[in-house]
């Protein structure tokens, strides 16, 4: 069965997390992710990401960007 796929995007502080604690009492049924993140996996890079102190080059956090990205699409997407 194929869903709908709902992206709630935006800068950060702008209210994308109480656009979706809105939402989740009219949607129960409804898996949430959030990117990066979703999966065990990646919400560990996530973290890695966030962290400003790691000295990440801009290319290795496109890499841990994607890497995060694909374990969401073949873990809960897909």
């Amino acid at each position: 069965m194929r869903g709908k796929f709902i992206v709630i995007d935006g800068p950060d502080r702008c209210g994308k997390d109480s656009v979706i604690t809105f939402l989740k009492p009219h949607f129960p049924d409804a898996v949430y992710a959030r990117e990066p993140g979703g999966t065990v996996v990646a919400e560990k890079l996530r973290v890695i990401l966030k962290d400003p102190h790691m000295g990440l080059s801009t290319f290795t956090k496109f890499c841990l960007f994607w890497a995060a990205r694909r374990d969401l699409l073949e873990k809960i997407i897909r």
